[in-house]
């Protein structure tokens, strides 16, 4: 369950009212976030071995997510994207819930979600295989899909 986001640029930390229904204080969230932001810096450098993210600005981008239960993670790396001033910002999502989808549209100039179910408990019971992707799996994909250039 998601209590809280950070992303990549961005110093806010996005939280949901789960975190204080939970008795987590600002200095418990600020402390979790610091952890969270070298996980993030962990995955910058073995991902993207430090490079910088792709000129963002006055393009179109879509940001896509396995899928929205709280939504805080797709929040947070929205907020980070629109900083870079894209022309449109769309999210993209096989399923989520209801809420999530509804307060992310204020957010992302749209967002697209093939499933809103009526009783949602988590992403991962619409999924077969919703086993985490190793490193490896993330850097194989990416190395693939580096070989691949738009035609634009």
């Amino acid at each position: 369950m998601g209590i809280g986001a950070v992303a990549e640029g961005c110093d806010d930390i996005v939280v949901t009212d789960t975190a204080a229904r939970l008795g987590i204080d600002d200095r418990q969230l600020r402390q979790l976030a610091e952890e969270t932001k070298e996980e993030v810096a962990r995955r910058i450098r073995t991902y993207r071995n430090n490079n910088e993210l792709p000129e963002l600005n006055d393009k179109d981008v879509v940001l896509v997510d396995d899928g929205l239960a709280t939504g805080v993670t797709a929040e947070a790396a929205l907020i980070a994207i629109r900083q870079h001033e894209p022309k449109t910002l769309i999210l993209a999502v096989p399923v989520g819930s209801r809420e999530s989808v509804t307060r992310l549209k204020t957010i992302a100039d749209d967002v697209a979600c093939l499933l809103i179910p009526q009783h949602f408990f988590a992403v991962g019971e619409w999924y077969d295989d919703f086993a985490q992707t190793t490193d490896d799996e993330v850097v194989e994909a990416l190395t693939r899909a580096a070989r691949f250039r738009p035609v634009w």
